[in-house]
């Protein structure tokens, strides 16, 4: 996972996918717009540390979700291009 706050470059992070979450294109895009808007799906989710929950719909970016004992994406990322 790349992070990148206000131009500042953090260095690219490894994370471990415990959860897979799989969309429509029209809730991914719901989604997308708030992500701080609390999910039933995130609530269960009781990943540690490096342990995120990956996010897919079809044509759209993969998201990385850690929500850190939240029930909202506290921290969102992005693949690194290969």
């Amino acid at each position: 996972m790349l992070r990148e706050h206000s131009g500042y470059h953090i260095e690219e992070e490894r994370v471990c996918v415990t959860a897979i979450k799989t969309m429509k294109a029209t809730e991914y895009d719901a989604y997308a717009c708030d992500m701080s808007r609390p999910q039933d799906w995130i609530i269960g989710f009781k990943g540690r540390g490096n342990q995120c929950i990956v996010v897919r719909a079809p044509v759209r970016l993969t998201l990385y979700i850690r929500p850190e004992c939240y029930d909202y994406a506290r921290y969102v990322g992005l693949a690194d291009a290969d």
